[in-house]
């Protein structure tokens, strides 16, 4: 569900009105309703599943943060490398917030002791 876009609102939905409430992957969960929802929508599980390109436009871009999309594929990058990101307190990383908080970069470890 965290992949998915708009669309899977209406697999809830559906999913629900065929009986299923708060279901685990244990012996309450019922695969077929699910299947069964996701073909009445015509949805397909590979939209979802499996890897995605780093290029691939997601649900949630339209969302603007202020975190550059190139930070995180580097982040990505990094994390797979098991590689950590300094602390920007202590020396901008270059993330974006800059120009959407105007305290970005002024709030540096020796700022924040002088308070």
């Amino acid at each position: 569900m965290s992949r998915g876009d708009e669309r899977i609102g209406e697999l809830l939905e559906k999913v629900w009105s065929k009986g299923a409430k708060l279901e685990d992957h244990g012996r309450n969960f019922q695969f077929s309703r699910w299947k069964e929802a996701i073909e009445e929508l015509g949805l397909d599980e590979k939209d979802y599943l499996g890897a995605k390109s780093t290029d691939a436009e997601l649900p949630w871009d339209m969302v603007d943060i202020g975190i550059s999309h190139e930070y995180f594929v580097n982040e990505l990058k990094k994390a797979k490398e098991v590689a950590l990101t300094i602390d920007c307190r202590d020396q901008c990383i270059g993330c974006g917030m800059r120009d959407m908080v105007e305290e970005c970069g002024k709030l540096t470890s020796d700022n924040l002791k002088k308070k």
